[in-house]
């Protein structure tokens, strides 16, 4: 047991490690103060551990924005956001292995990536205006363990084989790719 006043933190520190998935109490007496001799309110802190079992579920994607196939998105489009079924590691969301394309001119978008934990989402935001009446991809993740996007545990993305608006496929490491095409005006 130790207190770092500085951080006002208390570090509980078991002379053993922790069994996995077992409930657990950590209990503040209500006769504990403080450094200045003010009582401290008694509380309990519950918590269970985690299973102990390794992560081997690789993350997939759950809803994009624009959606699948989407015709005639509304323009101007700011934010393209991509949710995870799980966290995901943002050292591994790069402009790299998230790929927005105008597929009618050929010609990739420049853009912002980004990564929110609590939404479980990343974001990406054209540098440059959407045009009118085109066809954008976008390609999430790749087929190489060393760049596509991973998991908290290292597990690379579960996409839709690299195929065009295709549903998630079998358990194999792949990109997810979708489109949407912009309205006339």
């Amino acid at each position: 047991l130790s207190y770092a006043s500085a951080t006002n933190t208390l570090t509980i520190n078991p002379n053993a490690d922790l069994i996995a998935s077992t409930n657990y109490v950590v209990t503040v007496a209500p006769t504990t103060t403080s450094s200045t001799g003010a009582a401290v309110m008694g509380f309990r802190l519950y918590f269970r551990t985690a299973s102990g079992a390794a992560d081997i579920v690789k993350p997939t994607i759950t809803g994009v924005f624009p959606g699948v196939n989407a015709a005639n998105v509304a323009l101007p489009v700011s934010d393209i956001t991509i949710g995870f079924s799980e966290d995901v590691d943002g050292s591994t969301i790069t402009i790299s292995n998230l790929i927005l394309r105008n597929v009618t001119d050929s010609v990739d978008v420049a853009g912002n990536v980004t990564y929110n934990p609590q939404q479980r989402a990343v974001h990406i935001s054209p540098t440059t205006a959407l045009v009118a009446s085109k066809t954008y991809r976008v390609t999430v993740g790749t087929t190489s363990i060393n760049t596509t996007v991973k998991d908290i545990s290292g597990n690379g993305l579960r996409g839709n084989g690299g195929v065009d608006n295709a549903v998630t496929g079998a358990d194999t490491l792949t990109s997810y790719v979708y489109t949407f095409g912009t309205s006339v005006t």
